[in-house]
């Protein structure tokens, strides 16, 4: 039989390497023109044997690194046909920072800063870089971070920012303050 695999989602090329992620979806299809395509099987990290191919899967739970992924297409005479792909499994969350542009105040359990802060953020993700940072106040809709953020009324806040790499690994991470 003829055997090919598809990267179906959340993956990316660089250089001549294919990046995977525990969101990616990996496919297999094939044909058999003579006696007919009967079934997939595959094997990964040098497992002992054969696991039966159904449906699209995820690699999930693997640390990060470089693997190689083999199947295996049968035609109805039990025909074998042998393909691999090798890539790089990123299963890593981004990391996400935030700076306020003054100083602290004194007097509260929650940091506490001056009406006139401002405040930063930032992610970074080594291996697949970040596709997108946004952020809600109090509960808001989530909104892409643009660049400084002001203008905050006096009181408690719950920050909730939402850092995604393009595996589409996601790190959210609340922040509270208040403004005095």
């Amino acid at each position: 039989p003829l055997v090919d695999h598809a990267i179906l989602n959340h993956s990316f090329v660089r250089d001549d390497t294919l990046f995977i992620g525990p969101q990616t979806q990996i496919k297999f299809s094939g044909r058999d023109s003579e006696s007919g395509l009967n079934r997939f099987a595959y094997s990964f990290k040098e497992d002992v044997g054969e696991q039966s191919y159904e449906e699209p899967f995820a690699i999930t739970n693997e640390k990060d690194g470089f693997y190689t992924l083999q199947y295996f297409g049968y035609d109805n005479v039990n025909n074998r046909n042998v393909s691999e792909f090798s890539f790089y499994y990123d299963g890593t969350l981004p990391e996400v920072f935030t700076q306020f542009n003054t100083g602290s105040v004194e007097g509260s359990k929650i940091p506490t800063y001056p009406i006139t802060s401002g405040l930063f953020l930032s992610a970074t993700d080594l291996k697949s870089g970040i596709k997108s940072l946004t952020y809600n106040l109090d509960g808001s809709a989530f909104v892409p971070y643009r660049g400084l953020i002001t203008g905050f009324q006096k009181g408690k806040h719950e920050m909730t920012i939402r850092a995604v790499d393009y595996l589409n690994n996601v790190r959210e991470e609340t922040i509270e303050f208040k403004i005095k």
